[in-house]
């Protein structure tokens, strides 16, 4: 279902606490906050292509253009967002005619791209273009600390009881396993890293590369189990179902959205934009299996993206044997000891060890 559409480029979507409520973060200096509930019940009634987009139940005026947004997950109706100049804006949103400013945190860079809430809720990490890292106390609404790094820092995440940081960056995923102190106590060496995403179930953290691979890495152990290969671009963005199963994620400058198993990496399904235009950010529902994707200035929610794509069945014919208990062709008698024998298509075990040890050239 299509969402009534912002002026500019959505950079950023989240999803509050509860489910209920949609924040999207766009270039036209605005957030809009959607009721969830109402606007799938208005999908769900008929409504055709053709009828009038839902509109936001809240938009909020941003002093520039909104590049990331985040809620408290602690509190459904308090979210933060951030942009281009150094003001970190606060608001509540409780309804829609009770809607106040918290306040604003003035930030020590521009173009803070990145938010990672604390599980606990009072302090929240940002990180920017200029790869300085700060941490806000969103009660006394004030920087803790602020460290600029020496390397590319991009998006950032929390493990589920808030010891641990990651950040995906250019020395591939560092973790700082000390927090509130940002000192990298071990990296996860995949390469230049520019988007990860922790499960709900706080079992995995997927990162992805400018190498074009995701890669899935146990919280506990901080062992790789999974790496997807099989993309043509990095990838921009990747989102958690609520119950951990699936993984969102798509290619920069791609129109594709596609969901992964994220037990076995196999891609369950893919949702194409109605318009040609990149996809600009991705989030999953925290409580449902609900997709909300946007393209350009266009907002979807999808509640279908997490039913596996079922394939035609096809009647299949048994064949006869190709090989008897010998290795040899059914019709095939055994040739004297010592003699040679040509069978096309069958790899005598000399020559597959010689393929085996083959080295592999790049």
């Amino acid at each position: 279902m299509e969402l009534a559409p912002h002026h500019k480029f959505v950079n950023a979507l989240a999803f509050n606490a509860a489910g209920n409520k949609l924040a999207s973060a766009s270039d036209d200096n605005t957030v809009r906050v959607w009721n969830v509930d109402d606007t799938l019940a208005q999908s769900g009634n008929g409504r055709t292509a053709n009828a009038a987009r839902p509109n936001a139940q809240t938009e909020l005026r941003c002093t520039s253009d909104a590049l990331t947004v985040r809620w408290d997950p602690t509190n459904a109706n308090v979210l933060v967002a951030a942009g281009s100049d150094r003001n970190l804006q606060i608001w509540d949103v409780r309804s829609r005619n009770s809607v106040h400013s918290v306040g604003t945190v003035t930030l020590p860079s521009k173009k803070n791209v990145n938010l990672a809430y604390h599980p606990r809720g009072h302090e929240i990490v940002v990180s920017s273009l200029e790869d300085t890292i700060s941490v806000v106390d969103l009660r006394a609404q004030k920087v803790l600390r602020s460290e600029t790094m020496q390397y590319e820092v991009n998006e950032l995440a929390f493990n589920e009881d808030g010891s641990a940081l990651f950040v995906a960056s250019a020395n591939g995923v560092d973790v700082m396993g000390k927090y509130p102190s940002l000192e990298r106590t071990f990296n996860l060496n995949i390469g230049k890293s520019y988007t990860l995403c922790a499960s709900p179930d706080g079992k995995t953290v997927a990162a992805g590369t400018y190498g074009s691979t995701v890669s899935l890495f146990e919280t506990e152990e901080l062992g790789c189990r999974l790496t997807l290969m099989r993309y043509d671009q990095y990838i921009k963005a990747l989102s958690f179902s609520h119950d951990s199963r699936y993984l969102a994620l798509f290619e920069v400058n791609g129109n594709a959205v596609e969901v992964t198993d994220a037990a076995t990496g196999a891609c369950v399904n893919t949702v194409v934009t109605p318009y040609a235009r990149k996809i600009g950010a991705v989030a999953c529902s925290p409580v449902a299996h609900i997709l909300a994707y946007s393209c350009g200035e266009h907002v979807f929610l999808n509640t279908s993206p997490f039913t596996p794509v079922v394939l035609p069945q096809t009647t299949h014919v048994a064949a006869p044997p190709m090989f008897d208990g010998r290795g040899m062709p059914p019709t095939t008698t055994m040739p004297p000891m010592g003699s040679a024998v040509h069978m096309p298509g069958v790899m005598l075990p000399q020559q597959a060890a010689s393929r085996v040890a083959m080295p592999y050239r790049r």
